[in-house]
């Protein structure tokens, strides 16, 4: 059972972690420069050499690439909830996401979720973070689903982890944080205190499945005490 001994629960990211959509995943900056054009009363084209000359200062400051939502804020003054209204009314997933393709991902989640606890932290907001969890039709297994609607933080913030962990009655150290970016979503769930593993692609996420479902199994099939 090795590293995952103990493990009672798996926290997961949604955009690029739980799809793999470049096309659904570049809407969101062309939707922010738009943003940023309506809010400013800029030319289009101003607009996104503002967005580019922003996210650029931003990630010398930072040591890493902001996200969408972090140059948007900071370009605009925006509060999160104006930023998540725009973006829900604009963005349909339903374009992008075919849930014919995500059978694997029902599976795997759904084995899954017969051994841990699931949930998810995500730097979406909550109208979106339902449809893309409905069309993926895994929405019914994560207990918990904390989105910038509710939390009005943004990871890399490391305390929206030890709030999940709360909400679902697990301590950090029995919790796995699972993302695509290490900057925003590992590096943070260990200052937390949680495991944390990277998955870059699909291929990824089927393989640390199987690993974590063997655990589980294995667990189950050792002798109990007595």
């Amino acid at each position: 059972m090795g590293r995952w001994q103990g493990l009672r629960a798996l926290i997961f990211d949604l955009d690029g972690t739980l799809y793999d959509s470049p096309e659904l995943l570049a809407e969101y900056p062309r939707q922010a420069v738009a943003f940023v054009a309506e809010r400013i009363r800029v030319p289009p084209e101003e607009a996104r050499e503002r967005y580019g000359q922003e996210a650029l200062r931003l990630k010398e400051t930072m040591g890493r690439s902001p996200s969408t939502t972090q140059v948007l804020v900071a370009l605009t003054g925006a509060r999160l909830d104006e930023w998540a209204a725009f973006l829900a009314a604009r963005v349909d997933p339903g374009r992008f996401l075919n849930p014919a393709d995500y059978g694997w991902l029902r599976s795997l989640l759904s084995e899954l979720h017969k051994h841990y606890r699931l949930a998810i932290i995500t730097n979406n907001n909550r109208a979106l973070a339902e449809r893309i969890l409905r069309l993926l039709g895994v929405r019914h297994l994560f207990e918990v689903v904390l989105t910038t609607t509710e939390s009005g933080r943004l990871k890399p913030d490391p305390t929206l982890y030890h709030q999940v962990a709360r909400m679902l009655g697990v301590s950090p150290q029995a919790c796995l944080a699972i993302g695509d970016r290490l900057a925003v979503d590992i590096i943070p769930a260990r200052r937390a205190g949680l495991r944390a593993v990277l998955v870059r692609t699909p291929e990824d996420l089927r393989r640390l499945g199987a690993e974590l479902l063997a655990a589980a199994r294995q667990k189950q099939a050792e002798p109990g005490p007595g």
